[in-house]
């Protein structure tokens, strides 16, 4: 039995998880430097080393996580370590009471102005083809100017469904939503894959707008749900499904305080240290937010 104390976690979390509540769940799965675990809800917690929060359900702890999922077989029982918790054969007993909660949340700010959005979609857009020309989806940013020549075959199908609504210049509503999530969820390789990552940065834009203030039990969310579920990995779907809800992790989070804080050339930095989350996740997050102001603006 191993006891590992958390030194941070997001809001999300601490609202999924109160502090009487023994057990946490289950190792879902492992990787280098994270631990996925499995709620008795179904969402999927991330363990990870101290640092800026990599996921919306983060939690950092303080010890080596790597060192540390050799020792948790998958299934494995992880509780809080708390007195009504000791009888249970955990593997992983997490010390919370004194852990810091970070709020994952992006600014509300209703009533942007076109002018902004654009701004904001001109300079991402002209970052990311400076520092990122080929990865990801950012082919997509000059597609949109110069037409898809040689795009990869997961461009090509984003370029499909993006290119008619850039071109149409219309309002942004809820069936042009559920338009991209049902063409967009899963394309792309990897855990978490390149359509769904610009999704989440799309959502952000759509809670920053106000356009997503939408009640978790609302026929929409429950529609993207469902997409979700049908279309994506579990691991994936877990960020897409807090992204709708309004929780992201911290990098992307820190690129859109900085982005909409008024006369501040702050955000380029955010934009490198997102731009190094995953093979290209935090590149196609930002495709997603460059766009995603575009379509509103």
């Amino acid at each position: 039995m191993l006891i590992v104390r958390m030194s941070r976690w997001s809001q999300a979390v601490a609202s999924l998880l109160p502090p009487q509540q023994e057990v946490m769940g289950w190792v879902h799965s492992c990787y280098a430097r994270i631990i996925n675990v499995r709620t008795p809800g179904g969402r999927l917690l991330t363990l990870q080393e101290e640092g800026m929060l990599q996921a919306p359900l983060g939690l950092a702890l303080a010890t080596d996580v790597e060192a540390l999922g050799t020792h948790l077989p998958v299934g494995a029982l992880v509780v809080q370590d708390i007195t009504t918790a000791r009888s249970y054969p955990a593997a992983l007993r997490l010390r919370c009471a004194d852990a810091l909660v970070w709020d994952g949340q992006v600014p509300a700010q209703p009533g942007q102005p076109p002018s902004g959005l654009a701004r904001i979609a001109h300079g991402l857009a002209a970052w990311l083809c400076l520092h990122a020309p080929t990865r990801g989806l950012t082919p997509l940013l000059l597609a949109m100017e110069h037409g898809p020549m040689g795009l990869s075959a997961s461009n090509a199908a984003a370029y499909a469904t993006l290119a008619p609504l850039c071109a149409k210049r219309q309002t942004f509503a809820v069936p042009t939503l559920l338009t991209l999530v049902k063409a967009l969820v899963g394309l792309g390789e990897g855990l978490t894959p390149s359509g769904d990552d610009f999704l989440v940065g799309l959502l952000a834009v759509l809670h920053v707008t106000g356009f997503l203030p939408c009640s978790v039990a609302s026929p929409v969310h429950e529609q993207f749900c469902q997409c979700v579920r049908l279309g994506t990995s579990q691991l994936s779907g877990e960020f897409l499904r807090c992204a709708f809800e309004g929780h992201f992790a911290e990098p992307l989070v820190m690129l859109v305080r900085a982005l909409c804080a008024p006369a501040t050339d702050a955000w380029p930095a955010h934009a490198a240290t997102l731009a190094t989350v995953g093979h290209s996740s935090g590149v196609d997050a930002m495709v997603g937010i460059a766009l995603g102001c575009r379509l509103l603006a």
